[in-house]
């Protein structure tokens, strides 16, 4: 899982530099809207943990980067007929 978490990495924080110029370019200092989806299926439970780490250095590098506020949404999704744990 870490092998395939670190591999994705690069193509993440290539996404972060389009989201860091489009806060410079079209909020000019505004706000940012911000909402991370995930599969929270209990076959993802292994990448939960990891994911939680890196959505909070991906929100601290925007701020660190950025002159703008940021909102932040979670959506989780699961399967309907899975037991909430």
């Amino acid at each position: 899982m870490r092998n395939e978490l670190s591999e994705n990495l690069p193509r993440l924080y290539q996404d972060l530099n389009i989201i860091k110029d489009a806060c410079k370019t079209t909020l000019g200092g505004g706000d940012l809207d911000l909402m991370f989806i995930m599969d929270c299926t209990s076959s993802m439970s292994s990448w939960i943990s990891a994911c939680q780490n890196e959505i909070m250095k991906i929100v601290n590098k925007i701020k660190d980067e950025n002159d703008c506020k940021i909102r932040i949404s979670f959506v989780g999704y699961t399967d309907f007929d899975q037991e909430r744990g």
